[in-house]
This record gives structure tokens, C-alpha cells and sequence, in this order.
């Protein structure tokens, strides 16, 4: 008593790191109260339970985290180097993101003799592709491709071998399930074999220089990466569902996994279509600081461990 306390010094390190701490508490924690209290407006039932990947405990992990990362566009601009969209770093690589989970044993094949893909009409009508089906259509090396993510990095100088989109679209199985004719639709629904789901604007679809990619750096795409999906450089990363089993032509849209959880029904990098209008852009607005923070403080190194393992 009476006597003067010295207190311990923190380095401008330690206070980095505690700053970045309570920056991801606060976070999270509102998250978790906004969620809670807006999820019907935000998501139409953030963890609906008509939806059987949102309650899956990966899922819910890789969701928290791409809440702390979503739009780091809005804060952390000053980032983006000259030609990439806006919001967007520079990644070293392509990244490996996903939901966590796998297809189950038996649900998905990236063996040649084995892969398939099912194209269904608006009519309940299909086709079955096989791989040799897609590879008979001309496959041709798309080199210096971009790739972005719409939590923020952006990979560029990329080289993928694939068939165009609107090829495969047009395979004659397709036209002979149509009846011999183009089939009418809007939207371009994927499915793929770990239930995630994706759509795209028929528009956004059709455009020139999208394809069904069937290799990297001239190596087949391998599990990690997705096995054959597709390339789609107009569109963020989120629209390209990894182990596509199924291409659904709806005439009517549906949303996707993101798109029930407040991301945008087209999903155009150029024009900043992280998420839909409304109260979903603002709470997903006030997470933009979390991903500086990261950056700021931990380097590229912590940035990408936060976004692949959070």
C-alpha cells in the first residue's frame, strides 16, 4: 500500500495482435446478434432447415468466416494493385476454399471412365455427359485467366484447359433431349455432389469465354481444387460450384447456398455484386474492418490461413 505499481509495456506487436483480437470478438459476436435477430430479412432463415448443408458444423465454421471476409472491398481498397476489380489483393495462387465438407464415397468420380454429368431441361428432360463426351468437343488451352473471390483475393496468370460452356450446352444429347431443338431458359442452376448449389443468369452464362474447365496448369483438376467445373471470369468464384454433378436450365431463378445467405443472384466482380440490396449489405458492410486487420497485422501469410482455415 502506498507503494508505486509498475505496470508490464506491450510492444506495438502485442498490441497489434490484441487489437486484431478484440476487432474479431466484436465481430463475431455481432454477427452472432444480428444473425440471431435479423436472419429471416438477412438469409430467409440464416440456418434454414430446409437446407441440409447449413447444419452441418463445417459449414457453419466456413460460414463465420466468410462473414469475417466477405467485403473487405469496402475498407481495404488501397490494397487492389492496377487491374484488378474493385476490392480485390493479389493472391500468390489459386486458393483452396470450400464449405469444409466432401462428396460422400460413391457420389462423385474424377476418374475419366466414371465422371458424369447430367444436364436437366426445364421440362424435367435430361442428358447424361460423359467425360469423353465434353473432350470430344474440342478441348483448348485459356491461358493469363484471373480468378476472384468474393472474400477478397484475386489470383491471376492462371491456365486452364477446357470446352466452352455454350459447347457443352449444345451437345447433341442435350439437343436430342430438347427435341432436337435449343431448349428455352433463363437460369443455369448447379448441383454438385456435396449438396452445394450455385445459379447464374442465363446471360451471365452465355458469355464469351466461359468453359468447362478440365485442367490446371495442364494437370486434370484435382478433389481439392473441385475435379471438372466451371470457368466463369466475369463472375465471383462462389458461382463455380467444385464436384458439379448436374447442370439444371430453369426458367425460373433459385437462389444458391451463398444467395440464401445474402450474396448477390449474378455475382458480376465488375460491377461489385457482392450481395443483394438491403439490410444483407449493410450487416455484411459493418464485417469489412476484420479482414484489414488480419492483413495489416499478421502479413499474407495470416490472411490466407484466416481465409482457409479460420
Amino acid at each position: 500500500c502506498g507503494r508505486a505499481h509498475r505496470f508490464p509495456t506491450m510492444s506495438s506487436v502485442d498490441l497489434g495482435f490484441s487489437y486484431a483480437a478484440a476487432v474479431v470478438l466484436v465481430t463475431v459476436t455481432a454477427v452472432a446478434i444480428l444473425v440471431r435477430r435479423d436472419a429471416d430479412t438477412v438469409t430467409g432463415r440464416w440456418f434454414s432447415s430446409t437446407d441440409p448443408l447449413a447444419a452441418h458444423p463445417s459449414v457453419r465454421r466456413e460460414m463465420a468466416k466468410k462473414e469475417r471476409l466477405r467485403n473487405a472491398a469496402k475498407k481495404v481498397a488501397v490494397w487492389a494493385p492496377t487491374g484488378l476489380p474493385e476490392g480485390q489483393h493479389l493472391a500468390r495462387k489459386w486458393i483452396v476454399l470450400d464449405l469444409g465438407l466432401r462428396p460422400a464415397p460413391g457420389a462423385y468420380s474424377l476418374d475419366p471412365n466414371e465422371w458424369l454429368l447430367t444436364v436437366t431441361l426445364p421440362d424435367g428432360a435430361s442428358a447424361t455427359l460423359t467425360y469423353a463426351d465434353i473432350v470430344e468437343l474440342g478441348a483448348a488451352r485459356y491461358a493469363d485467366c484471373q480468378w476472384h473471390c468474393v472474400t477478397g483475393w484475386s489470383a491471376t496468370n492462371l491456365s486452364y484447359d477446357g470446352v466452352p460452356l455454350a459447347k457443352v450446352l449444345a451437345h447433341p444429347k442435350v439437343l436430342a433431349a430438347a427435341g432436337g431443338d435449343a431448349p428455352h431458359w433463363a437460369w443455369l442452376y448447379q448441383r454438385a455432389a456435396d449438396g452445394y448449389t450455385a445459379p447464374i443468369l442465363r446471360e451471365d452464362a452465355m458469355a464469351e469465354g466461359n468453359l468447362l474447365a478440365l485442367s490446371f496448369n495442364g494437370e486434370p483438376l484435382t478433389m481439392e481444387h473441385g475435379g471438372p467445373r466451371l470457368l466463369l471470369p466475369a463472375l465471383y468464384g462462389w458461382k463455380s460450384c467444385k464436384w458439379m454433378v448436374e447442370i439444371q436450365l430453369c426458367e425460373l431463378y433459385q437462389p444458391g447456398f451463398w444467395e440464401r445467405c445474402g450474396c448477390h443472384p449474378r455475382g458480376r466482380h465488375a460491377f461489385n455484386e457482392r450481395f443483394r440490396e438491403g439490410l444483407s449489405a449493410a450487416i455484411w458492410a459493418g464485417l469489412a474492418a476484420a479482414p484489414g486487420v488480419y492483413r495489416l497485422v499478421g502479413g499474407y501469410s495470416v490472411w490466407i490461413w484466416v481465409m482457409q482455415v479460420g
